[in-house]
């Protein structure tokens, strides 16, 4: 699944149990991207790509989300492992 993340705050639980966003160290850092956005390649490999701004981000991810389900080219997770390790003739053939 995709994400994005900011990168300028974190949240954290405060001593009355609430959540509040604390300013990281790159936080009102011009140079920094402040959005990064996490997905998964087809061969499950995690990538990151960073912007400038949140809808860049999240545009991006809609791209990328959408190229997979058009090429069909998503790999099921648990199964990669599996895949990986057959060789290109396919899975082992059972003798009956």
């Amino acid at each position: 699944m995709a994400s994005v993340q900011d990168r300028w705050f974190t949240e954290r639980k405060d001593d009355y149990g609430r959540t509040v966003k604390v300013p990281t160290r790159l936080h009102g850092n011009a140079k920094i991207r402040r959005w990064r956005a996490h997905y998964r390649t087809p061969d499950g490999r995690q990538r990151n790509k960073t912007f400038a701004r949140k809808v860049d981000a999240d545009r991006f991810l809609t791209t990328v989300e959408s190229s997979k389900l058009r090429a069909r080219s998503w790999i099921h997770l648990a199964r990669a492992s599996r895949l990986a390790r057959w060789p290109r003739s396919g899975p082992p053939r059972r003798s009956v």
